[in-house]
């Protein structure tokens, strides 16, 4: 899925708020340096803008991405899921995450409306404490962003593919403009000018049995439902190399081996064979992009435990193992050595 950049140029200010540099930042996820230069005319992957919201989480320790006065830790939504009680559906998922918000945020800016055929998650943002620099086309674009990302996280906690029960999509926006890519998606009627921002499925979807409710390492909301949604199709055919459509993929989860050749549609040996072609391995590409965040993370202040539970392992002794064959030095040195 391609999203125009004109959409979301309000990601330019956020690299800038958080104290980087947006070259820097678009030559370390391998997108163009001038990306941002003529935004009408470019496209990027909505795998793409998640990666760069991620980047920007990571570095702020702020889930809003600092769209908003008021931050929001990281590992907030990852608690949400932590917190979801076994054995219900699709209707409490829906409540328990709605409501959790609403606290974080400390307003009712998200809820759960069901009829006898429906039932919609919304999310009302008015009031809502956005940065100044937010303007009302950028409030649109962030909030529609949010609801596909809701609904690919619906789809991988009951297990379903649920785009063709889905009715209608809400939105403020007064009218259809060009600028509007993530309406773009949905195979269903799209209301402009509504009260708030919604995503309304057939009411049968709300009995659906949660299935898969555990994940890992989820630093905001943008990453919670995008299972195979890492690369898209135009990816899976193009003479993108293999390492830079693995380090993608690892930018959003550390996937293992097995779990990594699946996605990409090929046997274990298939990829490792290609993989030697581009002389190097997945085990290497893994370590670099562990390492890169390992790094960032520490930049930015967190403790050690939290950041080996952020980057998947098992405990704080496997991380500063693993961060010492990386560096060669502890993650307690390489975090004095930062220190003017």
């Amino acid at each position: 899925m391609q999203i125009s950049v004109s959409d979301i140029q309000f990601i330019e200010t956020l690299v800038r708020q958080s104290g980087m540099q947006p070259q820097c930042i678009m030559e370390e996820l391998g997108l163009p340096t001038d990306l941002f230069e003529t935004p009408l005319a470019r496209v990027i992957e909505f795998a793409d803008y998640i990666r760069l919201l991620q980047r920007i989480t990571e570095t702020t320790g702020d889930e809003t991405c600092s769209a908003s006065l008021r931050q929001l830790r990281v590992g907030t939504s990852q608690y949400l899921l932590d917190t979801l009680p076994t054995g219900i559906n699709l209707r409490s998922a829906m409540q328990h995450l709605a409501k959790g918000y609403n606290v974080v945020h400390a307003g009712e800016f998200n809820r759960v409306i069901e009829t006898k055929k429906r039932i919609s998650y919304c999310i009302d943002d008015q009031g809502f404490p956005y940065a100044n620099f937010i303007l009302e086309h950028d409030r649109h674009s962030f909030i529609e962003s949010i609801i596909l990302s809701v609904h690919f996280l619906f789809c991988r906690l009951t297990g379903e593919e649920l785009l063709p029960r889905i009715l209608r999509i809400l939105t403020p926006r007064t009218v259809s403009t060009e600028r509007a890519s993530f309406l773009r998606f949905w195979g269903a009627p799209i209301i402009y000018g509504a009260d708030y921002h919604a995503i309304e499925y057939d009411g049968r979807v709300a009995e659906l049995e949660i299935k898969n409710a555990k994940f890992k390492s989820i630093t905001n909301i943008f990453e919670l439902g995008f299972g195979q949604q890492f690369t898209s199709d135009d990816d899976r055919i193009s003479p993108v190399s293999l390492t830079r459509r693995i380090e993608k993929a690892l930018a959003f989860s550390a996937q293992s081996q097995p779990v990594m050749a699946r996605h990409l549609g090929m046997s274990v040996a298939t990829m490792r064979r290609r993989l030697k072609h581009e002389n190097t391995s997945f085990r290497t590409i893994r370590s670099q992009v562990l390492n890169r965040r390992a790094q960032r993370l520490i930049n930015r202040g967190d403790r050690i435990e939290s950041i080996a539970r952020t980057l998947g392992f098992s405990d704080a002794r496997s991380f500063s193992r693993a961060f010492i064959t990386w560096n060669d030095m502890t993650p307690t040195a390489f975090q004095r050595q930062q220190v003017p």
